[in-house]
């Protein structure tokens, strides 16, 4: 009899738990979702980017024309509402080769939105992996691969960026690889500040003595408790991956120019812009209100999770 009683309670107790576990962590999304609504910023800056992933997502179905058919008839032509003799079908106007601009915009999104996440990925991965082997193995590897994020942190990006990209070309690629390779850093030295925290803490030791693994450690000690801060960092590392895109293709060395990006539409219209601002314009506003969406988010998961910088 009291058995059949202990084992009808067993999984009650067990029922029990999950149940707090599955109230706690939407607890945690509700209280991020109502620190995201309280901030203005932040949720327009969420609202604004959402968009702007739709848009890239379905360039191809929403752009009213080709962005690479040319119309010599209707080359430079003004936007619709600053001149009356403009054509309605090309609402943002048409460059100089009668190329719509609405349609370059929208698909230059898609490219510079590839780019960044691209390189968000690349240098968050090559990053996670040093810091990792820095901060679990220590003595001479942590110190080479400090003192290699030092050395790459003395030296500005962009200059870092034009030499790399002048010695090995242009391409998708190289870009991807050149921003890896300078914000790669950044994460390094998140997770190996993290790794070297926690593999101190009592309930680490006591897993250790319990024969977990370094996997186990990783995965369920370490990352979690780097994440927020990955997070802050991999927000700036997607507002610099667009900048570095339109700053290199600006110089002629990120994209190649056939390929409709925002840098390349900047580029084009260099000559030009002061007699039809327009060519310029509305890329860099783009590149503008992106990179700055991109910052507010990031301040606002630094503040909400309350990440100490390092």
């Amino acid at each position: 009899m009291t058995t059949t009683s202990a084992s009808s309670q067993q999984p009650n107790a067990n029922e029990r738990k999950d149940t707090q576990i599955i109230a706690a962590k939407r607890s945690i999304w509700k209280d991020t979702l109502r620190s995201l609504f309280r901030s203005k910023a932040a949720f327009g800056s969420a609202i604004f980017l959402l968009l702007l992933f739709i848009v890239a997502l379905t360039a191809q179905w929403i752009a009213p024309h080709d962005p690479q058919a040319m119309d010599i008839t209707n080359r430079m032509l003004w936007p619709v509402w600053s001149d009356a003799a403009s054509n309605p079908a090309y609402l943002l106007g048409t460059d100089s080769l009668g190329r719509d601009i609405l349609s370059r915009l929208i698909h230059a999104s898609q490219m510079t939105l590839t780019v960044a996440v691209s390189a968000v990925i690349a240098s968050g991965l090559v990053g996670i992996f040093m810091g990792l082997i820095s901060g679990f193995f220590g003595s001479w590897m942590d110190s080479v691969i400090m003192r290699l994020a030092d050395l790459q942190l003395a030296f500005p990006s962009l200059l870092i960026g034009l030499i790399v990209m002048s010695l090995i070309g242009s391409g998708v690629v190289e870009l991807v690889f050149v921003i890896a390779l300078t914000q790669w850093a950044y994460y390094a030295r998140i997770v190996r500040s993290e790794v070297i925290k926690v593999r101190e803490t009592e309930y680490v030791q006591a897993s250790k003595a319990l024969g977990a693994g370094n996997a186990r450690l990783i995965f369920k000690h370490v990352l979690p408790n780097a994440l927020a801060s990955m997070l802050v960092v991999a927000s700036f590392t997607l507002a610099i991956a667009i900048y570095y895109e339109a700053s290199l293709s600006f110089f002629g060395l990120g994209i190649p120019p056939a390929i409709p990006t925002w840098g390349n539409m900047i580029a084009a219209a260099r000559d030009v812009m002061l007699r039809n601002w327009w060519f310029a314009l509305f890329p860099g506003l783009a590149i503008t209100f992106t990179v700055l969406a991109f910052n507010l988010l990031g301040d606002w998961v630094r503040d909400h999770f309350d990440v100490k910088a390092e």
